[in-house]
């Protein structure tokens, strides 16, 4: 754990987690006011009946109320039909637990938007167990009274694809710059004879879209429009037969790491097991939705939503900018320095809130990092372990190494990569555009290349077999493997030779396979193969081939 961390509980005595958070724009029936005074209202009545004890005054309006530890603070503007609240009060089972509800309705433009957050504090060093996931009430009254969008809205039930105009509007979702919640898509398995699950979905879209409900958007993609997708998102975004992806935002069809976008295979949906809080044990399809559902309010928690650009204040701000008006013709100057005070107090508490928000995220850096040494550990054994097996298989059955077919033609090369080298060589997103436009004539050297990165490059990495080795089978190929281009050449590029955002960092491009000397550049007779190597995964990730990067003399 990092020293900053212990530095943190010896400062303060607690500690602040957000269990459940929320932003969409609100349906709009007759009028865009009429809308926001509607839902402000639902909210202040949820308040009035929660908080009984502190009496709030029928009618919504700017309160104040504080009492037995339980407090309530309502901004209300008729003119802007702007509104927030922040309501408090204490856990009833764990002592010194402390519940934090936000609220805002905003008007903006010709949209009424809606934010909400759940959080609690507890001292640090309690034994206390982590709460459940939980959504206000006042959230769900919203979304069923009057209708919360995500892009969608967002709703109980799973979406169905029906026409090729859904599909299409499916991917406008996906691919929304201000979407906010995942879209899980679940793939129906088609029945045949290669395949061994039953038709339909493995895991039911409408009760996976009922445990998610206000934190994702399920939809159900029925088989014949599973090519039609995969053509328009790609090999590396496509979900099918059975199985189910789950889209996180800001995804980019151009250029992203699809590995951002988890995907969970048949065989793995039909291998789960989930135990809940009542000891009852799930498998398969059910099991798999428990778990899925409690990734998507984990992811919920912890997302860093940016308020500010989405034009929440909530009510630290609010008030702040209510305070400045109300300086500008104060009357009583005492009565105001009490308040400045009692405003000095929540700051306090916004700032605390801020800074346990960057102690988590250091707290998961460091676990996650411990984590990924572990995996690459795993991943480096296995591949040796996998390596020996094959050796001895081969050995026993008195074989040589299995035989690799190698196709006349680019369109073939997608599949052949994921068919013969899973887990050891994958194609970046800009390598399926750049095959699009191939004229390298020699078909057959590209895939040997390839399958010279996919084994003994691989083997190289993996200390299984020596540089020289490695360079003897290139010389046998009449290739030469090595850096292709400096790193300042490669700065006055642009991101040319880089990948600007894999696994959220940029790499660079910094490898590459090439037949002949420099002096061409004919992509007909000209071949190169770009490529890193990603230590994490411990697998090639093809960039772009086979013609001719652009540098300075292209």
């Amino acid at each position: 754990m990092p020293e900053r961390i212990s530095e943190r509980h010896s400062l303060n005595d607690t500690y602040i987690q957000r269990i459940f958070q929320i932003s969409g724009l609100l349906k709009i029936d007759h009028n865009k006011y009429g809308t926001a005074k509607y839902n402000a209202s639902l909210i202040y009545n949820w308040l009035r009946g929660k908080f009984q004890s502190l009496r709030l005054p029928d009618k919504m309006r700017t309160v104040s109320r504080d009492r037995a530890g339980q407090s309530v603070d309502v901004i209300y503007d008729y003119q802007k039909q702007y509104f927030c609240m922040l309501a408090q009060h204490p856990d009833q089972e764990v002592p010194g637990r402390m519940w934090s509800i936000e609220a805002e309705i905003i008007v903006q433009d010709e949209n009424v938007r809606m934010g909400a957050k759940l959080s609690y504090s507890t001292p640090v060093g309690s034994q206390a167990s982590t709460p459940n996931f939980s959504i206000p009430r006042f959230v769900r009254d919203i979304a069923y009274k009057n209708g919360i969008f995500d892009g969608w809205r967002l709703e109980r039930q799973a979406t169905y694809i029906q026409s090729s105009d859904d599909l299409q509007r499916m991917i406008e979702l996906l691919t929304m710059r201000d979407r906010l919640c995942p879209v899980i898509v679940i793939a129906e398995c088609e029945e045949n004879a290669q395949n061994p699950f039953k038709s339909g979905y493995l895991v039911d879209p409408d009760k996976l879209a009922n445990s998610v409900y206000l934190t994702a958007h399920v939809i159900a993609l029925p088989v014949k429009f599973q090519d039609e997708f995969r053509n328009e998102v790609g090999e590396n975004l496509k979900v099918y037969d059975g199985a189910v992806r789950t889209y996180y935002p800001n995804l980019s069809l151009e250029d992203d790491d699809y590995k951002r976008h988890p995907f969970s295979a048949p065989s793995a949906i039909l291998a789960a097991s989930y135990s809940d809080d009542d000891g009852t044990d799930h498998i398969m399809g059910e099991a798999y939705q428990f778990m899925l559902a409690d990734r998507i309010q984990q992811y919920n928690s912890m997302a860093r939503i940016k308020w500010s650009e989405l034009g929440h204040k909530f009510y630290y701000q609010a008030n702040r900018e209510l305070l400045k008006e109300r300086i500008s013709s104060a009357g009583d100057i005492d009565k105001l320095k009490e308040e400045i005070a009692n405003q000095e107090k929540q700051y306090e508490t916004e700032i605390k809130s801020a800074e346990d928000a960057a102690y988590s995220a250091m707290e998961d850096t460091e676990k996650y990092k411990d984590q990924l040494a572990e995996a690459r550990d795993t991943i480096h054994r296995l591949n040796t372990r996998l390596e020996t097996l094959q050796y001895q298989l081969e050995k026993s059955q008195g074989q040589g190494a299995i035989e690799i077919p190698i196709p006349d033609t680019y369109e073939e090369l997608p599949k052949w990569v994921d068919t013969y080298f899973p887990g050891r060589m994958v194609l970046n997103s800009r390598a399926y555009r750049s095959l699009k436009d191939a004229e390298f004539e020699d078909v057959h050297l590209v895939y040997q290349s390839l399958k010279l990165l996919g084994d003994e490059y691989c083997r190289m990495r993996a200390g299984t077999l020596t540089r020289n080795q490695f360079d003897e089978k290139c010389q046998e190929l009449g290739v030469t493997e090595s850096g292709c281009i400096a790193d300042s050449r490669a700065g006055e590029l642009g991101d040319i030779y880089f990948i600007p955002d894999y696994h959220g960092r940029r790499v660079k491009i910094d490898r590459h396979i090439k037949n002949g000397s420099a002096a061409t550049r004919d992509p007909k007779r000209c071949m190169r193969i770009y490529f890193f190597w990603d230590d994490d995964m411990q697998q090639v990730v093809i960039c772009y081939l086979p013609q001719h990067q652009q540098i300075r003399t292209s």
